[in-house]
């Protein structure tokens, strides 16, 4: 029973080792996108670059740097706010209806939030995998502190 607890584990971790894997190949395609956009300037360029990097280096991820992936995405939330543009639209026909918001996004826009989106699930996938094989590692401990 215990062997085949811990291939159903080992199947488990490579779901998840896959699906970061599926996550950093969808994050290199959008950083290749956003790439001559105004969404990456500056020092948001030079980190999302060192990204790239380590995503096409295979380099792996240390212990907790799923959270700088995350604080990289929320960088993006200013450059689509000042990418978007909002229109009133009101309906002529109803006084009663009270006046829409219509919003158009450029496409600098579009771009950091496609890579924003893509580093968010980075982010969650890569937490996911730490998560597990710390759990799998407590699990270990705690059967060899009870044999």
């Amino acid at each position: 029973m215990h062997m085949l607890k811990g291939r159903v584990e080992r199947d488990q971790l490579t779901v998840h080792v896959e699906e970061a894997l599926d996550a950093a190949v969808a994050t290199l395609e959008a950083i290749s996108e956003a790439k001559g956009t105004k969404a990456l300037e500056g020092a948001t360029l030079q980190d999302v670059l060192n990204v790239e990097s380590r995503i096409a280096e295979s380099t792996i991820f240390a212990p907790g740097e799923h959270r700088l992936l995350k604080e990289l995405a929320k960088r993006f939330d200013q450059i689509i706010e000042n990418a978007t543009t909002y229109y009133e639209v009101h309906d002529d026909l109803c006084d009663t209806t009270p006046p829409q918001v219509a919003w158009f996004v450029n496409v600098d826009g579009l771009a950091a939030r496609e890579l924003r989106d893509c580093l968010r699930e980075l982010s969650a996938r890569l937490a996911t995998v730490e998560n597990f094989t710390t759990a799998e590692q407590i699990a270990e401990q705690i059967r060899i502190d009870l044999t």
